[in-house]
């Protein structure tokens, strides 16, 4: 054993577990508390997003217990978890997860882009400073396109996680919009049903703005090195941590709303 496979073991499963434990909590309340009527119609939004979020801290910090590598021109997913000892086809799938759960559904035919390589092994043991006895996969890409190599890390930016976040930040943006605009134009609501509508373009716009001040500082860092051409290796992690963070953070904002919203 190593001090940073350790470590990523470590955290992992920290942030998994405190993960699971709180969606499990906030799905558990959404459904036990008596909610007013017209507040019920956001129970299914509050589900499939902590759904989601518990998915993610299943797969991806416990089972892969993964974490990221850029390494000059070279991306680097490596997993140190039950997925490291596991089948070709459930280590393809720990693939997915990765980007199903940090993104979307249409993220999975960028999955391909990736693949093995003796040199991103190697980068690996290198960055992580490895024993010769752990276990671990490492899947990869190259940033730029090449004749052997024609799908890029940049073009999944591009084409795969721009328009994700792009439709998100576009939706979550507009019924923030019009949720601020129709509650300030004089609607008729009871005093209680105006707190709970309140509540929720609180809650939306915590979901909005919560993520991108989380990845900030390491997204910060990531463009630091593109500029100046430096290896992020082990400041990757905090891009890691951070992602698997996410669902801790979504948690806690649908329980503000979920112990506030069922006694409006």
């Amino acid at each position: 054993m190593t001090f940073w496979p350790d470590l990523i073991r470590a955290v992992n499963q920290t942030e998994g577990s405190i993960g699971i434990a709180f969606n499990v909590y906030t799905i558990v309340q959404l459904w036990k508390r008596k909610f007013a009527l017209n507040a019920r119609t956001y129970r299914m939004s509050i589900t499939i997003s902590s759904v989601h979020a518990l998915f993610m801290s299943l797969i991806v910090p416990i089972f892969a217990n993964a974490a990221h590598i850029f390494h000059f021109d070279k991306y680097i997913i490596v997993m140190y978890g039950a997925a490291a000892s596991s089948p070709l086809f459930l280590q393809q799938l720990a693939i997915f997860c990765c980007f199903f759960c940090a993104y979307t559904i249409w993220e999975m035919p960028y999955c391909f882009f990736f693949y093995p390589s003796s040199e991103f092994d190697r980068i690996v043991v290198d960055v992580h400073n490895l024993s010769t006895h752990e276990i671990f996969i490492a899947f990869g890409g190259l940033f730029h396109s090449t004749h052997d190599h024609p799908n890029s890390v940049l073009r999944l930016a591009i084409e795969g996680i721009m328009p994700t976040y792009l439709v998100s930040f576009v939706i979550f943006g507009t019924c923030i919009w019009k949720i601020h605009q129709t509650l300030n134009t004089g609607v008729r609501l009871s005093a209680k049903t105006l707190r709970m509508q309140r509540r929720f373009l609180l809650m939306m716009i915590l979901q909005t703005l919560l993520p991108l001040l989380i990845f900030a500082l390491p997204i910060s860092m990531f463009l630091y090195s593109m500029v100046v051409g430096s290896a992020m290796d082990l400041w990757t992690l905090a891009i890691s941590f951070s992602v698997w963070f996410i669902p801790i953070v979504q948690a806690l904002v649908h329980l503000s709303f979920v112990v506030n919203g069922g006694n409006a």
